[in-house]
C-alpha cells in the first residue's frame, strides 16, 4: 500500500508541524518506508525527534539530499531533514552516461547517493 500525507497547502499549522505530523500518522498507520522530497537550510528539533521515533518503529526515512548545488563537488550545500544522520539522504542523478550526479543536487559528507 501506497500513503500520501499533505505537508505544504492550506492546513493551518506551520508546515514543520505539519511534517512533523505526517510522519507521525506515517508511523501510526505502519507505513515501513518514508519518503519526503523536501527540505531547508534549518534544523527542527521536533522533526529530527519524529524521524527518531519513525527509525525506533523500524521505518526507513528517505530524504532527498536537496537541489541547491552549485555543480561543485567540493562545497557543501546543506539541507534538513536530509543530514539529519536517521535519514538515507539521497541526492538528484542525470538521466544519462550511468546516472552521474545531477548538477543542481547538494553535495555534502552525509549524502548517501
Amino acid at each position: 500500500e501506497i500513503y500520501d500525507y499533505r505537508v505544504f497547502g492550506p492546513r493551518g499549522m506551520d508546515i514543520n508541524e505539519a511534517i512533523n505530523t505526517s510522519i507521525d500518522e506515517a508511523i501510526e498507520e505502519g507505513c515501513d518506508i518514508i519518503n519526503m522530497s523536501l527540505g531547508g537550510p534549518v534544523p527542527d528539533y521536533n522533526m529530527y525527534k519524529a524521524i527518531r521515533k519513525a527509525n525506533r518503529a523500524g521505518a526507513l526515512v528517505i530524504v532527498a539530499a536537496g537541489n541547491g548545488g552549485d555543480d561543485n563537488i567540493l562545497t557543501n550545500e546543506n539541507s534538513f531533514p536530509a543530514n539529519f544522520r536517521q535519514c538515507v539522504n539521497i541526492g538528484a542523478v542525470a538521466k544519462k552516461d550511468n546516472l552521474p550526479r545531477a548538477w543542481f543536487t547538494n553535495t555534502n559528507d552525509k549524502v548517501d547517493y
